[in-house]
């Protein structure tokens, strides 16, 4: 999620969680970095994360095409009180 749950839940933030992932981000590393937030925020006793940045960085080779080197995801962490 991108913000806050919005339908009267309390939840709690408990920390910050980064991941990254590194070359061809688009072929399934950006889903790696996260999945090192998820894991983080299970590690922290979160339930749900809420994503606060993200970014590629990249560039383009002589022939014109695109090349992702490095990106990365940063949630806060939070627990959703039932």
């Amino acid at each position: 999620m991108t913000k806050a749950p919005e339908d009267g839940k309390r939840y709690v933030v408990l920390g910050e969680c980064t991941g990254k992932g590194m070359k061809g981000i688009v072929n399934n590393e950006f889903e790696a970095a996260h999945k090192q937030v998820e894991a983080c925020a299970c590690k922290h006793g979160g339930n749900a994360i809420i994503l606060t940045n993200s970014y590629v960085q990249g560039g383009r080779d002589q022939y014109g095409n695109y090349l992702q080197y490095n990106g990365a995801v940063k949630a806060l962490v939070i627990y959703i009180q039932e």
